[in-house]
């Protein structure tokens, strides 16, 4: 038996924690998604703010294990055009090397090509050398308007530093675009982002699932009815009073983001509540409810405005809902229908197995 003393998003999460630990992103999953989110080709401007605020950092935080080297003015204007140019040319090399590999790639298609660009994290390296290319040009431009050679030198020593790092960079890029030029490397791949895909899906799906059996079970508690949003809309005679008026207010759709429970348990106990008959439609986390009906009623037709029950439910807008995404599940499937129309027994064998591995994992995890 629950014990209904906290939100239901924090009670269904510590379930989940607890007997679905094989689900939860580890410290390397959790930072690849970091790094995926910022591989995105439109996400170049945090990359530009991250390397600028590198750079600052590293000229004015006087870091005594980064300055321990010492430069004439003469020497830091001789090395500041070096690394200008020593980096523009890296990137052109490795512009053209990245080309003939991406032209030789052993599966060509949309997905393997958008997949290449964020594994490879080939725009969070390209944003990453061009930002670095812009501090090196700035400091470049300001080598007479920057009196303190000591602050200059600092800027000179951050960009060479920033300059390294792009070596090591380029060196990642190279071997994770090599893993492209072999089929079974991608069809590998393909599968672990499958996987992760149904993986995401099932975290959604059981917090949702936990939450509106959690919430049945204390409106259970209370006796409170659980209607359907078609008998609820059929019976709206009964919600149409509020406090004695019959205003009628326009429907809004809303996803439930938390509930209350603890307050909630409490105000169901309440005794002025006791002989009122309530009722409630399908509420869970992520799901979308249609108010007034939809929120815990009695008599009322605005439920989140006029009943003190729902002030216990947190809602956000109707697109704010978790979606289930299935760009992985939907290339495997059209996949499977082109190699069995191609009589690729050999092919289709291999995603049939994927399927079942996949199946057996999600039984393990939602059985009913």
């Amino acid at each position: 038996m629950l014990s209904f003393d906290t939100s239901l998003r924090e009670t269904i999460k510590q379930k989940i924690d607890s007997e679905h630990k094989d689900l939860q992103p580890s410290f390397s999953d959790r930072f690849a998604i970091v790094m995926n989110y910022l591989s995105k080709r439109n996400n170049w401007w945090m990359i530009f703010g991250i390397v600028v605020a590198l750079f600052l950092i590293l000229t004015f935080a006087n870091i005594g294990l980064l300055s321990f080297i010492s430069l004439s003015d003469k020497t830091t204007s001789i090395i500041i055009d070096q690394r200008i140019s020593n980096v523009a040319t890296i990137v052109s090399m490795t512009m053209a090397v990245i080309g003939l590999l991406l032209s030789n790639l052993a599966v060509k298609d949309s997905q393997t090509y958008k997949l290449v660009f964020i594994r490879s994290r080939l725009y969070l390296i390209l944003y990453y050398t061009l930002s670095v290319i812009f501090c090196l040009i700035v400091t470049s431009t300001l080598r007479d308007t920057i009196k303190d050679a000591d602050i200059y030198g600092q800027a000179v020593l951050a960009g060479t530093y920033l300059s390294l790092t792009i070596l090591f960079a380029i060196g990642y890029l190279f071997r994770r675009i090599i893993h492209f030029a072999n089929p079974s490397k991608i069809q590998e791949i393909l599968k672990r982002q499958w996987f992760e895909e149904a993986r995401k899906n099932l975290l959604i799906h059981l917090m949702e699932k936990y939450s509106h059996a959690t919430f049945i079970e204390l409106m259970k508690k209370h006796n409170v009815e659980e209607l359907s949003a078609l008998s609820l809309m059929r019976n709206a005679k009964m919600f149409t009073m509020v406090e004695g008026t019959a205003k009628r207010e326009e429907k809004v759709r809303r996803t439930v983001y938390d509930v209350d429970m603890a307050n909630l348990n409490i105000q169901l106990s309440n005794d002025k509540f006791e002989g009122r008959r309530f009722y409630h439609g399908k509420i869970g986390i992520n799901m979308l409810i249609e108010l007034p009906y939809e929120y815990i009623s009695y008599e009322i037709k605005d439920a989140r405005k006029n009943s003190p029950i729902s002030s216990f439910f947190i809602t956000k807008p109707e697109g704010s809902q978790q979606s289930y995404d299935t760009e992985y599940k939907n290339y495997f499937e059209n996949k499977l229908y082109e190699y069995s129309t191609e009589g690729k027994a050999s092919k289709v064998e291999e995603i049939l197995t994927m399927y079942a591995e996949l199946y057996l994992f999600q039984m393990k995890h939602d059985k009913k």
